[in-house]
């Protein structure tokens, strides 16, 4: 593994050597802890260099408190002393488990950086459904947050990856917190969840008035499938629909003869490889479906957003496709603070040393240069 990184652990030590000269400087400080974490939180390396010159990180597991009664366990990295500035890290259907290596280093780093990091767990992202009321969670993330010793208030803000990041772009819009998010980082994340179901159903994205074919992973391709057919009412459309684009069986004419009205236009619009056919195919949908999918987009929620934001996304990623962080660009044109970057050596939000020793120069080089404005944020 080491082999293929070399340009990008390159680079870095070089800037690391440079930048060490101008360590005393606010800012080169900051160039040099970017240019020591950045390898540390993009891959799993035998040695972590950054433990040799750190404090270990406080860990301890909160209760979120939410949407009228709703609970959520959250996991708290912090530094061991002073106050800092925070972060709340927005995992996708299903999130990592509590103990899984890749989100132990990342917040372990985090911490060991100078920064708190809180991370929710979703028990309904979980079972892969996106309630309606999950970004009320990660409000809750937020006040709780801020009403902590160890946080400096005015310096909180949001991590997103894949459908946590359309999340963590909604909590950030609510009026009750939205004046007060610092910064927020969606990476991999959809602009409008109808959009994107119908590019799933279709294995088609359009942008700029061009359309391609796409191949979405089956996981995306049921994930989206449960988010209908888990609100349909009849339990027995949900029986069957599930079986069909979930479990990826086969279907008899008598089995689909068995669905009733409502059951059959969401058999129809599932089934759709035709973009044609989706505007007409989703006025059949649900209403309830359709108002939730549409309180989950982060499309119609944007005006209120004070953050800075950086918007990333893989531009081969058969998760969420690309084109939906290119319309959330788009769509915040004229934002004061808006970063947009396009990378080609991750597989949707995790990196992939096989991408070739140009892509990971390219690709490091561009994350070295948002890590650092992030903490240069966070500062």
């Amino acid at each position: 593994m080491l082999r293929r990184l070399w340009p990008l652990l390159a680079v870095l030590a070089v800037l690391g050597a440079l930048l060490a000269g101008l360590f005393g400087t606010h800012y080169g400080r900051l160039a040099f802890t970017s240019a020591a974490f950045l390898p540390d939180l993009m891959v799993d390396l035998p040695v972590r260099p950054v433990t040799w010159f750190t404090s270990d990180p406080v860990r301890e597991r909160v209760t979120l408190h939410y949407a009228d009664g709703k609970t959520m366990p959250a996991d708290l990295y912090r530094p061991p002393h002073g106050r800092h500035g925070a972060i709340i890290f927005v995992m996708g259907a299903p999130p990592l488990e509590p103990d899984d290596s890749r989100l132990m280093r990342l917040a372990d780093s985090t911490a060991r950086a100078g920064y708190a990091m809180l991370i929710p767990f979703s028990p309904d992202l979980e079972r892969e459904f996106i309630a309606r009321e999950e970004p009320d969670a990660y409000v809750a993330a937020f006040e709780y947050l801020k009403q902590q010793s160890f946080v400096d208030p005015d310096r909180i803000g949001f991590i997103g990856v894949s459908v946590g990041g359309s999340l963590a772009l909604i909590a950030a819009s609510d009026p009750r917190i939205s004046a007060d998010v610092d910064f927020l980082i969606a990476f991999g994340a959809y602009y409008d969840a109808l959009d994107t179901l119908a590019a799933v159903t279709t294995h088609t994205i359009s942008y700029g008035g061009r359309e391609e074919p796409w191949d979405p992973r089956l996981h995306t391709e049921r994930v989206m499938a449960e988010q209908l057919i888990d609100r349909l009412e009849d339990s027995g459309d949900r029986d069957l629909l599930w079986r069909a684009f979930v479990d990826q069986e086969n279907v008899s004419s008598a089995d689909l003869a068995s669905l009733t009205p409502t059951g059959r236009d969401a058999y129809e619009f599932l089934a759709n490889r035709d973009p044609a056919r989706v505007p007409e195919l989703i006025e059949r949908l649900p209403p309830a479906f359709l108002d939730d999918m549409r309180a989950l987009s982060p499309s119609l929620r944007l005006d209120s957003i004070q953050a800075e934001i950086f918007i990333l996304h893989d531009r081969s990623d058969r998760f969420i496709p690309y084109v939906e962080s290119r319309r959330l660009r788009d769509r915040l044109a004229g934002h004061p603070k808006l970063h947009y970057t396009e990378l080609t050596v991750f597989e949707h939000v995790e990196p992939r040393s096989e991408r070739g020793a140009l892509a990971l120069f390219l690709d490091g080089s561009r994350l070295y240069f948002r890590l650092y404005q992030l903490l240069l944020r966070l500062s």
